[in-house]
């Protein structure tokens, strides 16, 4: 599996939220990202101080409160998880033959309190080139453990929500983490979908070989401006090439603004400096490069 420019091959689960790659990891209290010891490599679902021990409701059912996980290539599955990729990424092409599943179901806090409950799951899926991760949430009503500075479930430090690729480079946090309002994540979403959050976690290493977004541009607000991602090419000749721009980025979210290799932006908009992203994609996959557009004064726009 492809994480930012690594190829790993093991993974684990931990019990307090989160799955590490080539070394398990037994921190209870999240830590901000980059994390700066250890080059740890980490899916943060909700990580935070998980504690399934001496619970009523498990060990009367053990089916109604547990932690589990399962590689499966069962076809629902995958096709779930495509699909939810599809709505995120809608210009990826992307078709893995299994998924990996981890499943947080109805657990509580340390130590073994459970007048709040969590339930949540992380999937990844990949393909030679290609890793996806995906976190749902089900249900969110505590934050913190006890020995992470909480209190009733709360306070402290919170869960972090998000991924580190252990270089001090690839990593993201999802905003809200390691706030009280890591709780809204049952009702916000990156893909539009609420509880659902995918990201894209790994260079693709499918062609096109080289995506060229132009810039940095600079044009005056209420002016326009032609993009110039033409010098694009398809070194393995797997086009036709498709070009999308998303001309005021928030990574990971990629929302389509204006397609074609050279559009035109119409800077309808305030005096601002604008992150772009160009997302070029032929039958083999996509990558995309940035750039920017600073948007400067001097218009009839307030």
């Amino acid at each position: 599996m492809k994480f930012f420019g690594s190829t790993v091959s093991s993974l684990f689960v931990n019990i307090n939220g989160d799955l590490t790659l080539d070394q398990e990891y037994g921190a209870y209290t999240s830590l901000p990202f980059p994390i700066q010891v250890g080059g740890i490599k980490i899916f943060a679902a909700f990580w935070a101080d998980v504690d399934t021990n001496s619970d009523p409701i498990a060990d009367s059912d053990p089916a109604t409160s547990y932690v589990c996980y399962r590689s499966t290539a069962d076809a629902a599955d995958v096709s779930k998880f495509q699909g939810d990729i599809a709505i995120a990424f809608p210009s990826v092409t992307f078709n893995p033959a299994a998924v990996f599943i981890a499943f947080w179901h109805n657990v509580g806090y340390y130590p073994a309190q459970y007048n709040k409950r969590n339930t949540f799951q992380a999937v990844i899926g990949y393909t030679a080139g290609n890793t996806f991760v995906c976190y749902y949430y089900t249900e969110l009503t505590w934050t913190t453990g006890q020995a992470s500075g909480g209190t009733d479930g709360l306070g402290g430090y919170p869960a972090q929500v998000g991924f580190d690729a252990g270089d001090g480079v690839n990593y993201f946090s999802q905003p809200g983490s390691q706030t009280a309002a890591v709780l809204n994540f049952v009702r916000e979403s990156n893909m539009g979908v609420p509880g659902k959050f995918c990201y894209q976690v790994a260079v693709a290493i499918q062609n096109p070989t080289g995506v060229y977004a132009g810039g940095p541009y600079s044009v005056q607000s209420g002016s326009s401006i032609t993009l110039t991602g033409e010098a694009s090419n398809d070194g393995s000749l797997c086009g036709p090439l498709t070009f999308s721009w998303d001309t005021n980025a928030n990574p990971p979210a990629f929302n389509v603004d204006l397609t074609g290799p050279s559009p035109t932006f119409v800077a309808n908009v305030p005096a601002s400096f604008r992150y772009v992203v160009l997302r070029v994609t032929d039958n083999c996959g996509a990558t995309s490069v940035d750039t920017y557009i600073n948007v400067t004064g001097e218009s009839g726009l307030g």
